[in-house]
């Protein structure tokens, strides 16, 4: 309970992204660590809340000055609540853990997965030629629709989550 978590990866997240965050172990009067015993061995994972679903977090330890830090990050690929736990086995085996208090909110990714889908519609535009490169113009005051099916971690679509972002079109003069 002493130990302290920095970083946005600690609070939210955005599925199919790497998030990171670091750690700094205290004692159990709240003092910085200044050195991690001998066979000491930190463990992290997040845990979905409903599911039980378990993303492993890579724990490194790194020197900062006189204090010992731990660079950690972690990629989830389905959106929800989780819980982040954490474990130290010590020299002799013994196994001391705790559930952090706060959750992480994995939020839906544009793109959370190997591969995605990426659907464009236009209320008004037309394709033309620029610099040798095929562009589409858009008409000035039309939206531009942007829907975006996910996969899992396996490459399988998912049929719920689709993300969408409706853009609107803005008159902007061309300079030379």
């Amino acid at each position: 309970n002493q130990t302290k978590m920095e970083g946005e990866g600690c609070k939210k997240a955005v599925a199919g992204c790497v998030h990171e965050f670091v750690m700094e172990p205290r004692d159990k009067y709240g003092n910085s660590r200044l050195v991690l015993q001998s066979g000491e061995k930190w463990n992290a994972e997040l845990v979905e809340v409903n599911t039980g679903e378990k993303v492993k977090i890579d724990v490194k330890p790194v020197k900062s000055g006189k204090k010992v830090l731990f660079h950690c990050d972690y990629r989830a690929f389905k959106a929800g609540k989780y819980e982040m736990t954490l474990s130290v086995t010590e020299e002799d085996g013994m196994v001391l853990s705790a559930a952090m208090p706060n959750h992480i909110v994995v939020l839906p990714g544009i793109t959370s997965g190997k591969k995605s889908i990426l659907t464009v519609s236009t209320t008004n535009g037309y394709w033309t030629m620029r610099d040798q490169k095929k562009v589409w113009q858009l008409k000035a005051g039309s939206n531009l629709n942007l829907a975006v099916q996910s996969c899992d971690k396996f490459g399988n679509y998912k049929r719920k989550e689709i993300s969408q972002l409706v853009c609107r079109a803005e008159y902007m003069e061309e300079t030379s």
